[in-house]
């Protein structure tokens, strides 16, 4: 999914971490990327990896330093079975809109604040209460 790209600056060699998608991705703006992480959320919905009753709300935040994809989900059906736990599908739904987010993302290592633009994601409630979330640069595996 995600490759590094070493760099040379006239300090130091600089590494990054790279999303699959961010060298097609990479003079969209954010609210174009929020978008194309929006149209992913649905079609891995449709293939039954996110919960089916999961709605998703993708935005573009850019008002501060570091722009931000911001994904608000609510309608999660938690399986009363013992298949599942309220827990594992908020963490499940949370893993997911994360990685899809990281294929359009580009980090330096050794200074994550030097990224594309940071993931926010909050699961919320029926009563419309923030019940988990995560905010982060990017998943990765070396």
């Amino acid at each position: 999914m995600l490759h590094t790209d070493p760099a040379t600056t006239a300090e130091q060699p600089v590494d990054y971490v790279i999303g699959d998608q961010y060298d097609d991705t990479a003079t969209l703006s954010l609210p174009e990327v929020a978008k194309l992480l929006d149209r992913d959320l649905l079609d891995v919905q449709g293939d039954d990896l996110i919960a089916r009753g999961a709605e998703f709300d993708v935005t573009a935040d850019e008002s501060g330093p570091q722009g931000v994809v911001r994904v608000a989900v609510s309608g999660l059906a938690i399986p009363s079975a013992p298949t599942g736990t309220e827990s594992d599908v908020i963490d499940d739904t949370i893993r997911s809109v994360f990685e899809l987010a990281s294929h359009y993302n580009r980090v330096e290592r050794l200074r994550p604040d030097r990224c594309r633009f940071l993931i926010a994601v909050e699961v919320m409630s029926d009563s419309g209460a923030v019940i988990g979330g995560f905010i982060g640069t990017m998943r990765y595996y070396d």
